[in-house]
């Protein structure tokens, strides 16, 4: 049967409703649901409901899915006609951002296919094609919902560092005076939905709830401190120059030796190892250097010596 079928029942149906007006039985009739059912070969959906309005006989059903695979007693190239002379064509119809459908309907017009469907069309939804009327076999109608509201954002506001430098903290040091704080502001949009997707945010309004509050820090300037070791330095006569001797430094290394007990100092490179067996000698300069920071006679100085 399938099509075929489904057009005799629906004419039959709609003839004798019509027929039934004429006879008398016209007037103010409430809407009914004709439930139509499909038997035949071809797998057929459930029975579905069509909304008919006896005083138009206007009805819409979801096609049976032999119809959207293209098989069976009719495809979609076929006709859009029953053999009592009735009328009715398939269109594809998308409502918002649902999957596509394909309806039978006796409809002429798109008014009536969307009241068949038992659509409402609200203010600013929009119906494409543009400015259609009458309907046509394969007629692909796009119903696009269209929402317009009001709604407030809060937004944080960062806040900014203030930076003090010190050379009593090392260097890479950060210390935290005042801790900082993030504002607020409210933002009112008028925000426009097109099938549920945002497609427009105008700003309405703002205001702001709190301002933002500095964060004080202080960064550190101070030079990493050198090695430093504390000890005696004596002299010897076997070297020259502004060298000197020690028991671990490697050779090369340039020593800034201070007296502890005059302020004075000498720089010296260390190319020689000793002194050794003195407890609390650490460094045993040569002739030159020694003399640089305090008198030969002396013998030893209490130093500081950095590297």
């Amino acid at each position: 049967m399938g099509w075929a079928a489904l057009a005799i029942l629906a004419g039959a149906s709609l003839l004798s409703r019509s027929m039934s007006l004429a006879s008398g039985g016209g007037g103010a009739v409430p809407a009914r649901k004709l439930i139509l059912s499909v038997s035949s070969a071809q797998p057929a959906p459930p029975a579905q409901a069509l909304a008919l309005d006896e005083s138009s006989g206007i009805w819409a059903v979801p096609a049976p899915a032999w119809f959207l695979r293209g098989s069976g007693p009719a495809t979609r190239d076929g006709g859009a006609g029953s053999p009592d002379g009735l009328r009715f064509v398939p269109v594809k119809v998308i409502v918002g951002g649902a999957r596509p459908v394909v309806m039978f309907t006796n409809a002429a017009t798109l008014p009536s296919l969307l009241q068949a469907m038992g659509l409402t069309l609200h203010r600013l939804d929009k119906v494409l094609p543009n400015g259609i009327a009458n309907l046509y076999l394969g007629e692909a109608i796009k119903v696009i919902r269209i929402s317009r509201f009001r709604e407030t954002v809060a937004q944080a506001i960062p806040f900014t560092t203030l930076i003090q430098y010190s050379s009593d903290l090392p260097l890479g040091a950060v210390r935290i005076v005042s801790p900082g704080r993030f504002g607020q502001l409210f933002i009112s949009y008028r925000t426009t939905k097109r099938n549920d997707r945002v497609v427009a945010r105008d700003i309405l309004n703002v205001r702001m709830a709190s301002e933002p509050i500095a964060q004080v820090e202080i960064h550190g300037t101070k030079p990493p401190a050198p090695n430093v070791q504390y000890g005696q330095a004596s002299w010897y006569d076997m070297c020259s120059g502004m060298h000197a001797a020690h028991l671990t430094l490697p050779f090369g290394t340039v020593v800034t030796v201070r007296n502890l007990d005059n302020g004075k100092t000498v720089t010296v490179v260390i190319n020689d190892r000793g002194p050794y067996g003195v407890p609390g000698r650490i460094i045993d300069l040569c002739k030159p250097a020694f003399a640089a920071i305090a008198p030969l006679g002396q013998g030893v100085a209490n130093v500081e010596i950095t590297w």
